[in-house]
């Protein structure tokens, strides 16, 4: 069974507000998991209509992504969508993603502590 579980917590952007208490947490990766970081370049990427791509969208980018082992073919899943529905508009920020496959089969290092 597949499914999608988003991290609760949330804050401004990373280095936004001088000393605040960034929300945390956490999650037990299981084998076959993908793990999907992304900035609001990719959820505020706007077409011609000046549309944003949105959560909804990312998340039906990443529709079958789970069980994948090879990071670059999750971000073609996410990022050809990206560029399709913005087309010529100009892009107003960068795309950025940070993709972890999790194939298992070795033990955590919590496992091993």
């Amino acid at each position: 069974m597949v499914s999608k579980n988003a991290l609760k917590a949330r804050g401004p952007p990373l280095c936004l507000l001088d000393e605040f208490e960034f929300p945390s947490d956490r999650t037990q990766m299981q084998p076959g998991d993908v793990l999907v970081v992304v900035t609001d370049g990719v959820t505020e990427a706007q077409n011609m209509a000046g549309e944003l791509f949105g959560v909804e969208r990312t998340d039906e980018a990443l529709d079958g992504v789970a069980g994948m082992s090879d990071a670059s073919a999750v971000l073609d899943a996410l990022v050809k969508p990206v560029l399709e529905f913005a087309g010529e508009a100009e892009p107003a920020d960068d795309l950025t993603a940070i993709i972890i496959c999790w194939p298992g089969g070795a033990e955590s290092n919590a496992d091993a502590a």
